[in-house]
């Protein structure tokens, strides 16, 4: 039986040096948060519409707790924003899909860099 891994901040931000210019958008969330559970739709949709120009990736805050406390961020829900291995920006709380498809347009237009 194969054992599924998450992955760490560490590895993900490592990951995005590799492929280069591509934005990586990470949900930071927890089981317990009922806002994780309200905002994982939207970041589905956005998955979904942005999926040839990001790469979405999940983390339990739980099992990366000190890691993300030392890179970004500890609440949930939170959505990190990072090309090349650079945190971009950084989203705390609950929000909304337009307020991230805003975010990703001006990074994805390269205002940013």
């Amino acid at each position: 039986m194969t054992q599924t891994v998450e992955k760490t901040i560490e590895d993900i931000i490592q990951d995005s040096k590799e492929m280069e210019k591509k934005i990586f958008l990470i949900e930071i969330r927890a089981d317990w948060s009922g806002s994780s559970h309200i905002i994982a739709p939207i970041i589905k949709k956005i998955e979904n519409q942005f999926r040839h120009l990001i790469e979405v990736k999940r983390i339990n805050l739980e099992s990366n707790k000190k890691s993300l406390t030392e890179i970004c961020s500890e609440f949930v829900p939170s959505v990190v924003f990072i090309r090349d291995g650079i945190v971009l920006e950084l989203l705390n709380g609950t929000f909304s899909k337009k307020s991230i498809e805003k975010i990703l347009l001006n990074l994805l237009d390269g205002s940013d860099v």
